[in-house]
């Protein structure tokens, strides 16, 4: 343990007892620390010019979520036909657009993402891609253009975004492109963990777009091009909604 022999025998003492339970700990939920989710550290104190017990942030600690639903153990898997498919792109592009039917598991295989990568530390948003305008939309009528940017630039820079239900939103030339195009082309070029879902193939969604007032064809299709670089795969599943 580096730094460890410049600690005093009773720091010695506190930081070995404060890190075995640490060692012994298997997640967050299990976490027995006075503060809960920090672990301790070693770090060199400028003001006393010695070095001190500090505490940094456990990797096993959530991160940041827009909803607790999330918490939820339903979402600890997700159920498709072809879930190995899905798999095996998401986890080598980290990146997916996926499209299929009405109630067919598209939003739990989403939430189950958001929850996967929470419980390792990362902050998530997951929303409806309408209610992520609402919230753009009513940061509009209580606060300043700053604002505004600031609510946008957390979408671009989230450690994991996943939009669903993308085409059923109310569509128009601002939604498309001062919202939809900055934030998925923010996150592609940064290669950001991003989860799209539809119930529209690329080429659907592109054909409503297009329609969109105010709103050119040659406009639309670089979003479209965005999306499918991201990786076009339909969710196959059954339907879980009851009749």
């Amino acid at each position: 343990m580096e730094h460890f022999d410049k600690l005093t025998k009773l720091d010695q003492i506190i930081y070995t007892n404060e890190l075995a339970k640490c060692d012994e700990c298997k997640s967050f939920q299990e976490c027995k620390q006075s503060i809960k989710g920090y672990m301790p550290t070693i770090a060199y104190d400028k003001i006393f010019n010695k070095y001190r017990i500090s505490s940094v942030r456990c990797p096993k600690m959530y991160g940041a979520t827009n909803t607790p639903l999330i918490r939820d153990a339903k979402y600890n898997d997700f159920t498709a036909y072809n879930k190995d498919e899905i798999l095996t792109h998401f986890n080598k592009y980290k990146t997916i657009y996926i499209y299929g039917g009405a109630g067919i598991g598209k939003t739990h295989f989403l939430y189950s993402v958001a929850k996967k990568f929470n419980e390792v530390g990362l902050n998530v948003y997951v929303n409806l891609y309408q209610n992520c305008l609402n919230e753009i939309k009513e940061t509009m009528n209580n606060y300043e253009k700053s604002n505004i940017q600031s609510v946008i630039r957390n979408l671009q820079e989230v450690d994991v975004l996943c939009i669903d239900d993308l085409g059923n939103e109310k569509a128009s030339a601002w939604t498309l492109l001062d919202i939809l195009q900055s934030i998925i082309d923010y996150r592609y070029l940064h290669k950001k963990i991003t989860v799209i879902s539809s119930n529209h193939t690329i080429t659907q969604l592109y054909n409503i777009y297009k329609a969109t007032k105010d709103t050119h064809p040659t406009e639309v299709a670089p979003i479209m091009s965005r999306l499918k670089d991201f990786g076009e795969i339909e969710f196959k599943g059954k339907y879980w909604r009851k009749r």
